[in-house]
């Protein structure tokens, strides 16, 4: 594939961007943008209480159905929905710097 690239580059050279040192420095910035996103994410994720963790990875990175979720973790679907629904706020506050709600209190 890399042949291929180079060959068409070689057959139309006006596709082939000029270098200069604003695109490289503009190249290098959003790369620091990115790496800074993906450190307060993984920081954030880290934050979150295992079970939550479990079932955002599980649903979020591994593409799994919560169906599927619910019979690994041998939990019900409905525990799966609301723990992911909390992990999912939770996140969305840490990222943004929000507080925390505060948990409800149980009262005797």
């Amino acid at each position: 594939m890399h042949n291929v690239r180079i060959d068409q580059l070689r057959r139309n050279p006006a596709h082939v961007e000029e270098f200069s040192a604003e695109t490289h420095a503009s190249a290098v910035q959003d790369d620091a943008t990115v790496r800074l996103q993906l450190r307060d994410m993984e920081t954030a994720l880290r934050l979150l209480p295992e079970d939550q963790r479990t079932v955002l990875l599980l649903v979020g990175l591994e593409e799994l159905r919560y169906e599927e979720v619910a019979a690994m973790l041998e939990i019900p679907l409905g525990t799966v929905m609301s723990r992911l629904a909390r992990a999912r706020e939770k996140l969305r506050a840490l990222i943004e710097g929000r507080p925390l709600r505060a948990p409800l209190k149980v009262v005797k």
